[in-house]
């Protein structure tokens, strides 16, 4: 029983999605608890909509969209290939017409301006993406400073000289972010008590909380509070503009950076928590 068409949110005490409920339709639902963004399924007369949010969440993930790295790794041929590939890909799922015709004239327009500004964006990615990952490693880590930590206490790269340490630049309203909190819960629980910390640097700026900087931290607190997130949890002094950020050059997150015992780099761009090859390379890792 509902009052009007509308969208909500599926919730089994564990896992959420977005479900979309047509008064005098039904939907039949399907997930393996085990594997829950992997196995959902929505079937039934007013299922449709429903299921593209899905085939979308997961064309996203896969296509790394918004902000997509590896395709600016491809050489220009290539580059249009891919792009004209997932635009196809994206259309089809679109052109289910049990899907409500609104939603997917907003959600066309989105993808149309999306290609149209990763196409025009091209030539600037490419040149980061060849300058970028490997000309730090094997040398002494650029620095962060006196970066607000969650307890309130201020916390220096030096003050962890003599640990691995491992960074997840991440920030509240990226979903990939929030998706490798899980994984990094479970990493520090595995290596705890060994020569390793876990730090993440939020990069929460005033620009996308109202313009104030005091609710981008609020947001960021609020978070880690809820998430009961572990390991150091710091807020970059200046977001995007810090100088530790912009010498790694990061221009997407999340990032995960691993710093050896003696500061330098080990991996300026590491694998994902959620890999599960991370925790094997980090077990290798010498005196840990």
């Amino acid at each position: 029983p509902i009052d009007k068409n509308d969208y909500y949110t599926f919730y089994d005490g564990k896992n959420r999605a977005t479900i979309f409920l047509e008064k005098g339709k039904y939907i039949d639902v399907f997930y393996d608890t085990n594997n829950f963004e992997g196995t959902l399924k929505f079937e039934g007369t007013g299922g449709a909509t429903s299921q593209f949010f899905i085939e979308r969440k997961r064309f996203d993930k896969e296509a790394e969209l918004p902000n997509p790295k590896k395709i600016f790794e491809l050489d220009k041929k290539s580059f249009d290939k891919r792009t004209e590939e997932l635009e196809n890909e994206i259309n089809k799922i679109l052109s289910n017409k049990e899907v409500d015709s609104t939603l997917r004239k907003n959600i066309k327009r989105y993808y149309k301006s999306l290609f149209s500004r990763i196409r025009s964006n091209y030539e600037s990615n490419k040149k980061n993406t060849q300058a970028q990952p490997n000309t730090l490693e094997g040398k002494i880590s650029p620095k962060f400073e006196n970066y607000e930590n969650f307890d309130g206490s201020k916390t220096s790269l030096d003050d962890l000289k003599g640990n691995y340490v491992y960074i997840d630049v991440w920030a509240t309203w990226c979903g990939p972010c929030r998706r490798e909190i899980p994984h990094i819960k479970e990493l520090e629980k595995y290596f705890k008590g060994k020569n390793i910390k876990f730090v993440g640097i939020s990069v929460d700026d005033a620009k996308r909380s109202g313009g104030s900087i005091e609710k981008a931290k609020e947001k960021w607190k609020t978070m880690v509070k809820n998430k009961n997130m572990a390991g150091i949890q710091l807020f970059s002094d200046k977001a995007w503009n810090s100088s530790f950020i912009k010498a790694f050059r990061i221009k997407s997150i999340p990032r995960f950076i691993l710093i050896d015992k003696e500061g330098k780099v080990l991996k300026s761009n590491a694998l994902r928590p959620s890999n599960p090859n991370l925790k094997t390379y980090l077990k290798a890792l010498k005196g840990i």
